[in-house]
């Protein structure tokens, strides 16, 4: 029994900062479903919502008050969305990507890929970053030349 190896990809936004406002919009148009399935499969996420939902009152904004029934559904969303702003920072807010990451174009199109062994855990950080935004499909399209 030994390590597994991870690789993950993403689109990558060629002209991020032109994009970058089609992507927040992107982003804050994600469909509850997929910011549930997100919730749930990435442990720092749900680790976040799980200290938001153990004492939801010491987060409360008067906002929050008025919908005070879907609020752990909008604290999910804000969590999940704040994860994936800054995950596109650190992978194409920077002059340059970390090392474990490398671009790839293919037909056309760029893409960001990242992976490594795994012992059960995630090979990199960058590997998760670029999982998060490959699973929210923010960036498909925008990786054209």
């Amino acid at each position: 029994m030994g390590a597994d190896m991870f690789l993950g990809y993403c689109e990558i936004p060629r002209k991020y900062e032109e994009q970058e406002g089609l992507i927040l919009k992107r982003i804050r148009e994600l469909d509850d479903d997929v910011i549930t399935c997100m919730a749930e499969c990435y442990p720092f996420i749900e680790e976040e919502i799980s200290e938001f939902e153990a004492d939801p009152s010491a987060n409360l904004s008067e906002e929050d008050l008025f919908k005070i029934n879907n609020l752990v559904k909008l604290k999910t969303r804000e969590i999940v969305s704040n994860h994936l702003i800054k995950a596109l920072e650190e992978l194409f807010g920077a002059s340059s990507y970390n090392r474990d990451v490398t671009e790839i174009c293919i037909k056309d199109t760029w893409f960001a890929f990242s992976g490594g062994l795994s012992w059960g855990g995630s090979p990199s950080e960058s590997y998760e970053l670029i999982s998060l935004v490959f699973d929210s499909e923010v960036t498909v399209g925008l990786g054209s030349s």
